[in-house]
């Protein structure tokens, strides 16, 4: 669905599904109920989740918890993404560059209706950057752009 030319929950994308040939996680933005970060608030339901990459053990997918820039405690070890067209987000958004593993099976599930978007070229270059910084070539993320 798209309000006002901009995309929203539930938007169809022309990209292939989790497990089509083709897919990929990294950069891609999901609505991730709070309970699937460890924590629930009243009056949220969720937090924007840059996804990274499967890993090694085929259950678990890396991503990043995002946050409202605006008002943020703490901006050190975050990576900021304005919102545009691509990514969905409705208002600049720190992502904490710590990875958090959610359940693959449930990342699934959430690209349905949950899923915002995807960061452009540029956010997904300075997202990898910062990755291969932090943590290191561990990330898997040394072959991208």
């Amino acid at each position: 669905m798209e309000q006002d030319g901009k995309p929203g929950l539930g938007r169809e994308f022309l990209e292939p599904g989790p497990g089509e040939a083709g897919f990929c996680w990294f950069g891609l933005v999901l609505a991730v109920p709070d309970k699937f970060w460890g924590f629930e608030a009243l009056g949220r339901a969720d937090h924007p989740g840059a996804m990274v990459r499967e890993v090694g053990d085929g259950r678990h997918l890396l991503a990043f918890k995002g946050t409202h820039a605006e008002g943020a405690r703490h901006t050190f070890n975050h990576l900021e993404v304005q919102p545009d067209d691509a990514n969905g987000l409705s208002k600049a958004t720190l992502f904490l560059l710590e990875p958090r593993r959610l359940k693959l099976r449930a990342a699934r599930l959430l690209c349905g209706e949950r899923r915002m978007g995807r960061l452009g070229d540029d956010d997904r270059a300075r997202f990898a950057a910062e990755l291969l910084r932090v943590l290191g070539p561990e990330t898997g993320l040394g072959d991208r752009p």
